[in-house]
């Protein structure tokens, strides 16, 4: 291997085999035929690689192209990176840069500007503040600043901070936001996936086959597979149900909008003002301790105030809007008999309605003859 030392200025020089190459600042052309290490200075330099390269640039606006496998590491300016094969450590000054690399890589650092990075297999990404869009095609870890990044990964981890990021998970998928102040779109894939949010996210779920769990702030939630969706949250939720099993888990704060979809829906209220609309599946409703608003869908409907023994949040007033004969109410284990025999059952105004000891209150808007029938001793 040959050892060529350039000196300042601009200069332009081709090689061929296994070199390693020195250079000062200035505006630097170097090609070379073969594997290359290429140390140069600042300036506005041009780097093509035939083969393997390790590259360590200065600032300034750098172009670098390794046809091979490769490991850059460039200054503060707007550079564009290139590499053919696989990539082993990458590190970009501040600047607005460009990346991309065809097969997987090692740890790639980030700079505080607005970086495009394209990478074609597997990755793990630390970004800076500035707005940067990533995408990875395999597995990725990602942990990205403050600024409002897009992200798009075949599977694996992805942090954000506050900004309002777009990101997008196709397989199995673990996403966290540890910022409180941007708003961030999170499409969901085929896997497994789970979503900590402490700000405000629309979060879509998508094709059948996979489950998320999610725990946030302020979110908009909308799936359409075979999902089984779980939410714990303290800011303001809504949450339309997919074509399976979902199970919607109210806060303890906040306000939640939970709308069930064609398969069987299982609602949480808990101490955040909420509304639950069932779909055409059979529909679980439990009530919590705020004011809770409930609507049966097209399918069974089991409305049922558990004790907090039973595991439930009792003490909250519900409005039931369309309880019909069909739908099944449970209280606390009490039957018909001892609620009138308490005089715990009274209707007025076409509606009728129910106190129970823990005090826990049930309207059912526009219904007055209950019976026996619609009351059970089983809960779910």
């Amino acid at each position: 291997m040959a050892t060529y030392s350039i000196g300042g200025g601009n200069v332009t020089h081709s090689y061929s085999g296994n070199n390693t190459i020195y250079g000062t600042n200035g505006n630097d052309s170097i090609t070379n035929v073969g594997n290359a290490k290429v140390l140069l200075g600042g300036g506005k330099d041009t780097v093509n690689i035939t083969g393997s390269g390790f590259v360590t640039l200065g600032n300034g606006q750098d172009s670098v192209n390794v046809t091979g496998n490769g490991s850059v590491t460039v200054g503060k300016g707007n550079d564009t990176i290139k590499i053919g094969g696989n990539g082993g450590a990458i590190s970009l000054g501040g600047g607005n840069d460009l990346l991309s690399v065809h097969g997987s890589t090692g740890p790639i650092t980030l700079g505080n500007g607005r970086d495009t990075v394209s990478i074609g297999s597997n990755a793990t990404i630390t970004a800076g503040s500035g707005p940067d869009s990533i995408f990875v095609g395999g597995t990725a870890a990602i942990t990205a600043g403050n600024g409002s990044d897009s992200i798009s990964i075949g599977r694996g981890t992805i942090s954000v901070g506050s900004g309002g990021d777009s990101i997008s998970v196709a397989g199995n998928g673990a996403v966290t936001e540890s910022g409180t102040g941007g708003h961030d779109t999170i499409a969901l894939g085929i896997g497994n996936d789970t979503i900590s949010e402490q700000g405000h996210a629309t979060v879509k779920v998508g094709a059948t086959g996979g489950s998320a769990t999610i725990f946030g702030g302020g979110l908009t939630v909308t799936h359409s597979g075979a999902t089984t969706q779980e939410l714990v949250q303290s800011g303001k939720v809504t949450i339309d149900g997919g074509t399976t099993s979902t199970k919607f888990i109210a806060a303890s704060t906040g306000s939640d909008v939970f709308v069930g979809g064609s398969g069987a829906s299982t609602f949480y209220a808990g101490g955040a003002l909420t509304t639950m609309t069932g779909g055409s599946g059979s529909n679980v409703f439990q009530g919590g301790a705020a004011h809770t608003t409930m609507t049966g869908g097209s399918g069974s409907n089991l409305f049922q105030f558990l004790t907090v023994s039973q595991g439930g949040h009792p003490g909250g007033t519900t409005i039931i809007t369309n309880f019909v004969s069909k739908d099944q109410l449970y209280l606390e284990g009490n039957s018909l008999a001892q609620l009138n025999a308490a005089h715990d059952i009274t209707t007025k105004n076409g509606n009728t309605f129910i106190s129970l000891s823990d005090g826990t209150t049930v309207e059912l808007k526009g219904f007055t003859s209950l019976t026996k029938s619609e009351i059970t001793t089983n809960h779910k």
